[in-house]
């Protein structure tokens, strides 16, 4: 067990022989459910210390029985002994539309990237992933109907339990007015934290991944960089907005992965486009009434 690590560190360089740069390609498994849902996991790797990489959004022009439903990527640091390895991740999931018995797949999936401080972008292309469309299978029946019956039972066990504690005393329930900006408002104050420790780093990939999840969660917007603003209806963001959150997603990236050091007034501002928007947005809230305990009659 004590030569796994250095197995497994030259595993992972020999993938760094061509241009200090590798990619590769993950998936669930072989097979999906008609109308089931499909993942694909995209990795770029590079070695810190050398070169470092601006990493763009793959592309799949070829789909073949697959719709993206969702898209989600974030960076993350691997140590191996003494080697250091930056990677980028991209997460697809898709809705199978094809029928039983057909191949769902994504085609050649192709990836733009450049080196950090260079405006030429060099391209890679990977071989696509297949999957074979099939029913849902005994197993998985066995599984869900246990699991439905769960669910079923849940409710009566509660309705139960509340029963017999409105005996004792009955309680007036406070209706929960939260709202997805309180939700992230709560979360951005945990953020200041990192800057006052001097972790920029942190600072912005937490911020950046607050903004992605604020527009996933309100607007229902997967990937901000890749929208396109005619596409928009009345009730996504303005022009204004999703440009500055794309501006400031960059600026981002180029802080947490090619090593840009940002000014005071960029750490600033990050952060209050962030909160002006969900100040902006929170909706309106009624009177809450205060708890009340009553005693039996």
């Amino acid at each position: 067990m004590k030569q796994f690590p250095i197995i497994f560190l030259i595993l992972i360089l020999a993938g760094f022989v061509n241009g200090n740069i590798s990619f590769s390609v993950d998936r669930t498994g072989e097979t999906v459910p008609k109308n089931g849902i499909a993942e694909i996991t995209i990795a770029t790797e590079w070695l810190q210390g050398s070169n470092s990489y601006i990493i763009y959004p793959p592309e799949m022009p070829q789909l073949l029985g697959l719709k993206i439903t969702d898209y989600v990527t974030f960076g993350q640091s691997l140590t191996v002994n003494t080697q250091i390895i930056q990677r980028v991740i991209h997460l697809f999931k898709f809705s199978v539309t094809n029928n039983v018995g057909m191949i769902a797949e994504t085609g050649p999936i192709f990836i733009n990237y450049r080196l950090s401080g260079s405006k030429e972008k060099m391209h890679r292309q990977l071989s696509g992933i297949r999957f074979k469309v099939v029913r849902f299978s005994r197993n998985f029946l066995m599984i869900l109907i246990p699991s439905i019956l769960l669910l079923l039972l849940i409710p009566i066990v509660s309705t139960i339990i509340i029963i017999i504690a409105s005996r004792k005393k009955k309680k007036i329930l406070i209706l929960d007015n939260s709202s997805v900006e309180d939700s992230i408002m709560k979360e951005l104050e945990q953020v200041k934290k990192y800057k006052i420790e001097g972790d920029i780093k942190r600072y912005f990939h937490e911020l950046d991944e607050l903004i992605k999840k604020y527009f996933r969660k309100k607007y229902q917007i997967g990937s901000i960089l890749d929208l396109d603003s005619k596409s928009i209806g009345k009730s996504g963001p303005d022009k204004h907005t999703l440009f500055s959150a794309c501006e400031l997603l960059r600026l981002s990236h180029n802080v947490c992965y090619a090593g840009y050091q940002p000014s005071s007034q960029e750490q600033d501002r990050i952060y209050n486009f962030l909160k002006k928007s969900l100040l902006k947005n929170r909706p309106h809230k009624g009177r809450v009434e205060e708890e009340m305990y009553l005693k039996d009659g």
